[in-house]
């Protein structure tokens, strides 16, 4: 083996022993989270492009399982209303949060019976919190439901927790 190669796979080694990013950042903490309302793709009505809310509280909870991050105030009664849920439930791993909900309220737009579902994909740096959320529709294949088919509609959040 060459010095060179050598070198390499001792820092390859020594790279792998520190763990490299996948170990969990700690979320674990409340936030004030500001969001702006970007495309609408799946043409929810009240939706306005480029609306912003400040100030949504969100609790992050970790545990054995994974991530829970719990919204409040008015923006949890949206949740429900849309989604049934305002828990979003996932994975941390390194830095970064993969969570879901996955829709139980039946909704029919245009004759096309469905549900909407919710990925929350962030990434933590310390205190500060920058993510997406992107509400996609689970249809039932019906004909009525091809303008659905593969919607999206975003929203972009960031937010802060008191310093740790």
């Amino acid at each position: 083996m060459t010095r060179c190669a050598a070198n390499l796979a001792l820092c390859a080694f020594l790279f792998a022993a520190c763990g490299g990013d996948d170990a969990p950042a700690d979320a674990t903490g409340e936030y004030a989270i500001s969001i702006t309302s970007g495309e609408n793709g799946c043409n929810f009505t009240n939706w306005n492009v480029g609306a912003t809310n400040t100030g949504i509280p969100v609790d992050i909870v970790e545990d054995d399982s994974g991530v829970t991050a719990t919204v409040g105030g008015i923006s949890a009664l949206f949740l429900d209303l849309l989604l049934g849920s305002h828990a979003f439930t996932g994975k941390i791993r390194g830095s970064d949060l993969s969570l879901e909900i996955e829709g139980t309220v039946e909704r029919n737009q245009d004759g096309c019976t469905h549900f909407v579902n919710s990925s929350l994909d962030a990434s933590i740096d310390g205190d500060i919190l920058i993510g997406t959320l992107i509400y996609t529709v689970a249809d039932n294949g019906s004909a009525e439901c091809a303008a659905l088919a593969g919607c999206e509609s975003v929203q972009n959040f960031n937010g802060t927790r008191p310093p740790q």
